[in-house]
């Protein structure tokens, strides 16, 4: 979301002024008092999608703030990668890297997709 703000000056009906920081990624820096699943120098989103070369993920609303990463991430780690987006969006997961793309319009993700 933060993206399509700065990019389109709106966006789902937003408008500025406002607060960034719907969408996450990077690297904790620091973490608070009792906090023990992660620490310092922890990458966000890779660690918990935990693609490896030759699995198969699906992500669904990959053309979305964070999905759209997450498509990024999941090739880049060599996964293969079936993504969902509207008629619309078919182009951007292409563009980010997935090896099917699904409309969720028209096809069930659950049958394995069109393209």
């Amino acid at each position: 979301m933060d993206a399509k703000l700065r990019a389109n000056g709106t966006w789902a009906n937003v408008t500025p002024p406002l607060v960034l920081g719907y969408d996450v990624s990077g690297v904790v820096e620091a973490v608070g008092l009792g906090v023990s699943e992660i620490k310092p120098g922890d990458e966000a989103i890779v660690r918990r999608l935990a693609a490896r070369p030759g699995e198969t993920v699906l992500i669904h609303g990959g053309a979305g703030g964070v999905s759209s990463f997450a498509v990024q991430i999941a090739k880049a780690a060599g996964a293969r990668v079936l993504a969902t987006a509207s008629t619309a969006n078919q182009e951007v997961l292409r563009r980010l890297g997935a090896d099917v793309a699904i409309d969720y319009t028209k096809d069930d993700a659950t049958e394995g997709g069109a393209s």
